[in-house]
């Protein structure tokens, strides 16, 4: 027997959400099959719907396009009780979307650890794996989660995780893949989305009451560390330096420009690159420190002589 966490996401919208959440539930294979297949019953009572999406059913669309809010509620409301009745313990992870003030979306958009989902993809899977090797010693989980673009390179780092012997939690990690739609984590919706709403609206609904008193829904801190945000900056003032240096080329070179405006601009990008180069052999002489992270840095560093 061995255990399978599902997880989705909710709360994906800086401007009107607070936290970015994922959630979702542990439990065993067997206990999964059981709960899927009362899921699909409820689905198909009347009023049938095809599949459950928390975000359609606040909104009135899809499959619940033409009902009234009182039978959404309703239906959201039935498909709660039927996760009441079996042996699945909730997990929530949300990272505040203050935590990374010193991002740049443009540039970190496609950098692992940069990026919202990353911190609460790790914090997530890190909960867990503590938990069932604390709890099952010796038993393995597997985890599903909600296919989106960030999560390839957060199983990517799932797994060199795994493969270092100094994470103890990673001694229970087993499989993590990516999947469409399916009812389990149409679950894992429901949760997330409720756990959303709370965070935003600080107010319970009847669903997510039921679901806490009858499953427990343990909650798991997600911050990053305090290097992260300096760094990031840094990478903001590398990526501003980098656009400058262009520019000025462009004009050197492509517009044959020779004027006291663009000399002036060259000598500020010296400064500012000269700052730039400091600061990094700052930050770098600091990481070297921390045991972690220059492990970290020596593998990066191996890693790009293997692609050269």
């Amino acid at each position: 027997m061995s255990f399978t966490a599902f997880f989705d996401e909710s709360g994906l919208n800086p401007t009107q959400d607070k936290v970015l959440i994922l959630a979702g539930f542990l439990g065993r294979v067997e206990e999964w099959e059981k709960a899927a297949n009362a899921w699909d019953e409820c689905l198909n009572e009347f009023p049938r719907i095809e599949y459950f999406s928390h975000r359609k059913a606040q909104s009135l669309d899809g499959p619940f396009r033409g009902w009234s809010r009182q039978q959404a509620d309703s239906k959201v409301l039935s498909l709660a009780r039927v996760i009441t009745r079996f042996k699945l313990l909730g997990f929530c992870a949300g990272i505040s979307y203050d935590a990374l003030s010193g991002r740049d979306h443009r540039v970190s958009q496609k950098i692992m650890g940069a990026r919202f989902y990353d911190w609460a993809f790790l914090a997530a899977t890190k909960g867990v794996l503590q938990y069932v090797n604390h709890a099952f010693p010796g038993e393995k989980v597997d985890f599903v989660f909600d296919e989106r673009t960030e999560l390839r390179a957060c199983i990517h780092a799932y797994y060199e995780m795994r493969a270092e012997v100094s994470h103890d939690f990673m001694q229970c990690a087993g499989q993590c893949d990516p999947s469409n739609d399916t009812p389990v984590l149409q679950m894992a919706d429901l949760l997330a989305w409720e756990c959303s709403n709370t965070v935003k609206t600080e107010n319970m609904t009847e669903a997510f009451d039921a679901v806490i008193c009858s499953n427990r829904v343990i909650t798991i801190p997600c911050q990053p560390p305090p290097q992260l945000n300096p760094t990031l900056e840094l990478g903001k003032i590398g990526q501003e330096v980098w656009s400058k240096a262009e520019g000025i080329k462009t004009r050197f070179y492509g517009d044959n420009e020779r004027s006291l405006e663009l000399l002036a601009e060259a000598e500020d990008l010296a400064r500012r690159k000269a700052y730039f180069d400091f600061a990094l052999e700052t930050m770098e002489r600091l990481y070297a420190q921390n045991e972690r992270y220059g492990a970290l840095g020596k593998r990066l560093r191996a890693n790009e002589k293997d692609e050269q």
